[in-house]
């Protein structure tokens, strides 16, 4: 039961914070270059690990991450307003490579394809 809340939580703070990122944050680091990917949200409502996909070179991807972190006071009295929660969490933000990793094994698989061709 307590997995199904947590779900269900996770997805509303991805939902609120993917559209306060993408309405609210300003910074050219992330206006356009930021994507949420997905949030983690522990059961007690303590800490929230949102996982976010950022365009651009290794470089523009550090610095946006770092302005996120900057900005996770703003983000979570934001939240706070929109998401009717007993409790917000502490926010951090961490780099998702998943798409970068899928676009790697795709290009290994299309090379070990044209090799065996």
């Amino acid at each position: 039961m307590a997995k199904i809340k947590s779900d269900r939580i996770s997805e509303e703070f991805r939902r609120v914070l993917s559209e306060l990122i993408t309405n609210e944050i300003n910074d050219e680091r992330v206006k356009g270059k930021c994507t949420v990917m997905g949030v983690n949200v522990t059961p007690d409502l303590a800490y929230c690990k949102v996982s976010v996909s950022v365009m651009g070179s290794d470089k523009d991807k550090e610095k946006a991450i770092d302005c996120l972190n900057h900005a996770k006071g703003y983000l979570k009295k934001r939240l706070s307003e929109i998401v009717m929660a007993r409790k917000i969490p502490e926010l951090s933000f961490v780099l998702d490579t998943s798409i970068d990793y899928s676009i790697k094994i795709s290009k290994l698989i299309d090379e070990i394809s044209t090799d065996k061709q």
